[in-house]
């Protein structure tokens, strides 16, 4: 059997088994597609690159106004201060946090990926983007702290406890038009010219420059 064939059948096999678990159907469809595109991060179980352009070129197709939010995580922070299974734990918990929070706030077709070592882009429909944005600066910053202070506690016991600022994240919101054609090279692009529009602050920040 070709490895094409052996795929196929594996995924019909888990789309049956999914379906037998009573699972919703937007949610069947996301652990297929994480199947076909066979790049789940191994850390966080989200979806990388492959899934996130497929998804792009869908809801290209669609014709519907969304945006799209890119969560920077500083990673040389984290590895600095919390070593480097420490900064696992904490893109961990960054990841984790994300999906909840677009599961509770989002809505059924929105989608969250894991690109790069740290950073994350979820795509959500406009009117639930400043909601997931204000959720996600929320409650991280709560956590963080919380978080901050059990890595403190691990790393003080081998090693003298590096003093550098909370791994806050940075929100970028890039907003597309319907039919607007987007890839993760355009977002890419796109967050890094946000940048520049970003001012020092004592916690996370949502940089949103809507489009006309």
């Amino acid at each position: 059997m070709s490895s094409i064939c052996s795929k196929t059948v594996r995924i019909v096999k888990l789309f049956i088994s999914l379906l037998n678990k009573n699972q919703t159907f937007p949610g069947v469809m996301t652990k297929i597609r994480w199947e076909l595109a066979g790049d789940a991060n191994p850390l966080t179980g989200l979806s990388g690159n492959i899934a996130l352009e497929q998804e792009l070129r869908r809801r290209t197709a669609e014709k519907l106004p969304i945006c799209a939010v890119y969560v920077d995580l500083p990673d040389k922070i984290c590895r600095k201060k919390y070593g480097l299974s420490g900064g696992s734990r904490i893109i961990l918990f960054t990841a984790r946090l994300l999906a909840n929070i677009l599961k509770k706030y989002g809505g059924k077709k929105d989608f969250l990926a894991h690109i790069k070592g740290d950073n994350f882009i979820a795509i959500i429909e406009k009117e639930r983007v400043g909601a997931f944005c204000e959720r996600t600066i929320k409650y991280y910053d709560s956590l963080i702290k919380s978080l901050d202070e059990q890595e403190k506690r691990k790393i003080s016991r081998n090693l003298i406890y590096t003093q550098e600022s909370l791994p806050f994240i940075s929100m970028y919101v890039i907003d597309f038009g319907i039919g607007e054609k987007i890839d993760l090279k355009f977002i890419l692009k796109k967050a890094g010219q946000l940048k520049y529009y970003s001012t020092p602050a004592d916690g996370s920040t949502c940089v949103h420059k809507p489009s006309n």
